[in-house]
């Protein structure tokens, strides 16, 4: 059975984080294996607060796993440079398929990484990700632009795309206009529209990067994996639901368990643009 790594923050109401990343992993017939980096005291209100893993005890939980073959690693919740550094040096090791969510700040506001710590992400693990996943806010924050527009999303992931991954999506779910997710490998934009949901759903980010690397570690190239995850998570946010009278909505990977996996053609919701 093939195993994934995630490395990110724990959500104890499970909407977000390492556990529903292993239970994305777990839908699709993978192991999950998870490291936390954080605790991460949030529910359907919002994050409270973090409480870092304490950073002897991090080093030895990535010990542990290091000894294992690993199919692909997701990367979330870092914290600071110094998580980062430890995650670096893993990264270098397993040299397997890797999504990094840049997770930066929680919706509400609350700071989950560092100035240092994003810096460093951008030098050192940018380099060796196949696929880096921000969504509107983190892509204006790692690149100094403004994004509010697909221009503007394109303009971002060229320049995300020089610090060093294979290639970029950019979750445009707050832009101007409809919603669309854009993909770019470098040489060209691929991009799927979607209807906006009128909803906050708890975990969008975590959900996209692990369903991208599912998807990606099941035998689909970065490109079929980016349209399947894009329409994966429409589907999902169809069943999305509440764990409380209100707060954020939140998603479960069952619609995903069992299904096929068919790549989508490109029709009036999926176009494409060369550089």
């Amino acid at each position: 059975m093939k195993k994934l790594l995630t490395i990110a923050g724990y959500d104890p109401s499970s909407g977000a984080g390492i556990t529903m990343d292993v239970e994305i992993f777990a839908s699709f017939g993978f192991h999950g294996l998870s490291i936390p980096t954080s605790l991460v005291i949030q529910g359907p209100k919002g994050v409270n607060d973090i409480y870092p893993v304490p950073y002897p005890q991090f080093i030895q939980m990535v010990d542990v796993i290091d000894g294992l073959a690993i199919d692909g690693i997701k990367i979330g919740v870092l914290l600071n440079e110094a998580y980062g550094e430890i995650v670096w040096e893993l990264l270098k090791r397993k040299d397997t398929f890797s999504v990094i969510d840049p997770v930066i700040s929680a919706k509400n506001g609350m700071r989950l990484l560092s100035d240092r710590g994003i810096e460093s992400m951008k030098t050192m693990l940018f380099p060796l990700a196949d696929v880096v996943t921000p969504n509107i806010e983190e892509a204006s924050i790692l690149t100094g632009i403004e994004v509010r527009t697909i221009d503007h999303m394109k303009m971002a992931a060229v320049a995300i795309k020089e610090m060093g991954p294979k290639s970029i999506v950019i979750k445009g779910g707050h832009i101007d206009g409809d919603p669309v997710d854009l993909f770019f490998d470098g040489s060209e934009f691929y991009m799927n529209k979607k209807k906006r949901l009128d909803k906050a759903v708890h975990g969008t980010g975590c959900i996209f990067s692990s369903l991208m690397l599912s998807y990606a570690v099941a035998g689909l190239n970065t490109k079929e994996a980016f349209f399947e995850t894009s329409q994966a998570m429409e589907r999902l946010f169809q069943s999305c639901y509440r764990i409380d009278r209100d707060g954020y909505f939140y998603v479960s990977p069952l619609p995903l368990i069992g299904r096929s996996m068919p790549v989508k053609k490109p029709s009036d919701s999926v176009s494409s643009e060369s550089i």
